[in-house]
């Protein structure tokens, strides 16, 4: 017999490989306390854990769009089915279809995919999809897998937004110049600036659009970090309430705290019809979803955690948050420039005592934090974007903001004695 490299010939001792994945198991930047700024991530909720748990033994494989599936489910299968019914009439229309993804960017991509197809099928002329240059690199990846060649950055506004005005006058030109089918992606929560697009604006400019132009249009918003948060700020209406829009996608393990990975695509009733295949081995069944078959056990996860917590939850979490984060500003009031501030627990910063805006190394990777430049008015800007989530306590950010101070007095160079303690060895 041959025997091959790589796999082992026979299995490693199992007290071996417990000991070796324990190692992973220990104190994480993502528990109470710890030092993770930079990105919507934190410890998912406990009954989502259990929730994922309780259905991982069974391997459960969901497969297709389970709000369009006439067949018999599964226990898992039915849960499915009640999380998109539930999520869609809190999105203002309880009649979607969807499924739970793998995340933003693969609801993204379904966003696009299923608009392409529909807007082949309707309007007239060419096919023009409009973002801003903050929008996410799915959609980037998105055009490219559905050879989307026509793509327009619309300008921003002052307030880190697409700019409605703009966006209707390149909407006007386009109609001009013989274009008949318009695709916007628009974004509630920008990953840099936290900022949203003004949905109902945008939902206004293509209805009046469409009423003087025989056009076809599709609208999909990006809300895989705002579409937890926006809802519970008081903020504006970024879902099926606008009837342009078509299509959304959320991302329940940002901050809805379920077990990665775990997102949300909803669409209008029946628009996943444009890119269904049958299933040749199932009878009457078809695929009209990205992935195929995919993890019951997370969607278990989004209605045990959705459930549990309910629109109070979300909202009680959500003040608390913006709490922190106000206290955070109050304390870095003199040394930040607030870029942007969009009343929820995200806010982008530039540090105007730091030379070129820049935090030390060493800081940026004790509290993960990356820069960026942002267009600023008129200025360009070395940014921080600081995500406030549940496991950030306000000793944490108070250790932050005195790093902050020490590394403006001891300058760039200077090295933390402790990275765990912040305390620093002077130059």
């Amino acid at each position: 017999m041959t025997i091959l490299p790589g796999l082992p010939v026979e299995g490693a001792d199992e007290n071996t490989i417990i000991e070796r994945i324990r190692a992973g198991s220990r104190k994480s930047r993502r528990d109470p306390g710890g030092r993770l700024l930079g990105y919507p991530h934190t410890r998912p909720h406990p009954i989502g854990i259990e929730a994922f748990k309780a259905y991982l033994r069974y391997n459960t494989n969901h497969v297709g769009t389970l709000t369009r599936a006439s067949q018999e489910t599964t226990a898992s299968r039915t849960i499915e089915r009640e999380l998109i019914r539930m999520m869609g009439a809190f999105y203002g229309d309880s009649s979607v279809d969807g499924y739970v993804t793998s995340g933003g960017t693969e609801g993204n991509v379904m966003g696009v995919w299923i608009a392409r197809q529909f807007l082949r099928q309707s309007g007239y002329g060419e096919m023009v999809l409009f973002k801003t240059s903050l929008t996410h690199q799915s959609i980037d990846k998105a055009c490219s897998l559905n050879s989307i060649a026509c793509v327009r950055d619309v300008a921003l506004n002052e307030d880190h937004a697409m700019d409605p005005q703009r966006l209707e006058e390149q909407i006007e030109h386009h109609i001009r110049a013989g274009y008949g089918r318009f695709l916007v992606i628009a974004t509630a929560g920008y990953t840099t600036t936290g900022t949203a697009d003004s949905i109902e604006a945008i939902n206004g400019i293509l209805e009046r659009a469409s009423s003087r132009k025989a056009i076809a249009h599709y609208l999909h918003v990006d809300a895989a970090i705002g579409g937890l948060v926006y809802p519970f700020c008081g903020q504006q209406k970024i879902d099926f309430r606008n009837a342009c829009v078509r299509s959304m996608t959320v991302d329940p393990h940002k901050m809805g705290y379920v077990p990665l990975s775990a997102g949300l695509f909803l669409c209008r009733k029946d628009l996943q019809k444009h890119i269904s295949i049958p299933i040749r081995y199932a009878n009457g069944q078809v695929d009209d979803t990205l992935i195929g078959s995919r993890n019951g056990a997370a969607a278990v996860a989004c209605w045990a955690v959705f459930s549990r917590l309910g629109q109070q939850g979300f909202r009680r979490i959500m003040d608390t948050l913006v709490r922190k984060k106000t206290f955070l500003l109050r304390r870095l009031m003199d040394r930040v420039t607030v870029v942007s501030d969009p009343g929820t627990n995200m806010v982008c910063l530039h540090f105007k005592n730091l030379p070129g805006g820049r935090l030390p190394d060493w800081l940026e990777k004790k509290y993960l934090l990356e820069s960026f430049s942002l267009a600023s008015q008129k200025r360009l800007l070395r940014c921080y974007k600081i995500y406030v989530m549940p496991h950030v306590t306000r000793s944490v950010l108070e250790e932050f903001a005195t790093d902050v101070a020490a590394s403006e007095s001891a300058g760039p160079q200077a090295q933390p004695e402790n990275p765990q303690t912040g305390s620093r060895r002077l130059p």
